[in-house]
């Protein structure tokens, strides 16, 4: 019985005895890993063998990322100039388009620049008024005007639809005005033109006048009506005045008098005015 116990306590001091040899082992195994790792890590020239960054790996980040947020906002910024230089561009050039077709729609001056000579009557011309010069421009000028709308309205300049007619016209312009034939005979048209519109106002001036001499004399005819009433009136009116008597004294012309300077000034006004008028018609013989 004794030697099957001894028997079981052998095996168990057995078993525990390989249990804590291996622990030990494993022990010693973990070390040796750890010392190998922290000895390859010296080698790998600082670099750290843990996941979690260091100090200066952190910093080189951080202006990795200030510095790609500075190229986007740098980026940003030059797509909005652009874009604002674009949008301008589009703008003048559909302007400068638009005043040289309007400018070619008619051969009177334009109000906007041009007020006090289609006042007096002057034709400024489409041509002209294309290239944006005087009647007495020189060849010089009109070839230095034409390069410089040509800046504004070509099509390869200008980014509108409009640039290409705007174009044609300032050619036309000036294939007329840089040839001496073609420019006399523009300005004789404009000479002639000119005279046309000076005779047709005189016609004008001529029916105003006459209208408003008629307008006169039918205006002059009524009011002589009218103060001839008036006069009548009012000669009535102090006759019947007269006939008035209190105690055997005639008062109703005086009465007249005093209410007509209190209450009617007006009224003497007017028999004042109307008697000036039929004086003046009898001194120079009419009606």
């Amino acid at each position: 019985m004794k030697s099957f116990y001894l028997i079981g306590l052998s095996l168990f001091l057995l078993f525990h005895i390989s249990l804590a040899k291996d622990r030990v082992r494993q022990k010693n195994n973990g070390t040796n890993e750890d010392y190998d790792s922290v000895r390859k890590g010296q080698r790998g020239k600082g670099k750290s063998s843990s996941s979690r960054p260091s100090g200066n790996d952190f910093a080189s980040e951080i202006e990795d990322e200030l510095e790609k947020k500075e190229r986007a906002s740098q980026q940003y910024d030059a797509e909005r100039a652009a874009a604002a230089k674009a949008k301008k561009r589009y703008r003048d050039g559909l302007l400068a388009a638009k005043s040289t077709i309007r400018a070619a729609s008619d051969e009177n001056c334009d109000w906007r620049t041009n007020a006090l000579s289609l006042i007096k009557g002057e034709v400024c011309g489409k041509y002209y008024k294309v290239l944006e010069i005087d009647k007495s421009a020189d060849r010089s000028s009109i070839r230095k005007a034409y390069r410089a709308k040509s800046l504004d309205v070509h099509p390869d300049k200008n980014p509108t639809s409009a640039a290409e007619p705007a174009f044609k016209l300032l050619n036309e312009a000036y294939e007329c005005l840089s040839d001496e034939e073609c420019k006399r005979k523009y300005d004789s048209n404009l000479i002639e033109a000119e005279l046309q519109i000076l005779s047709w106002r005189q016609q004008q001036l001529q029916i105003i006048k006459e209208y408003a001499l008629e307008a006169t004399v039918q205006v002059h005819h009524y009011l002589t009506m009218a103060s001839k009433i008036y006069i009548n009136i009012s000669t009535k009116l102090w006759a019947l005045a007269g006939n008035l008597v209190v105690s055997e004294i005639p008062v109703g012309r005086g009465l007249l008098l005093l209410i007509m300077v209190i209450k009617g000034r007006r009224f003497l006004l007017l028999q004042s005015l109307a008697y000036a008028l039929l004086r003046f018609n009898s001194e120079i013989g009419i009606f």
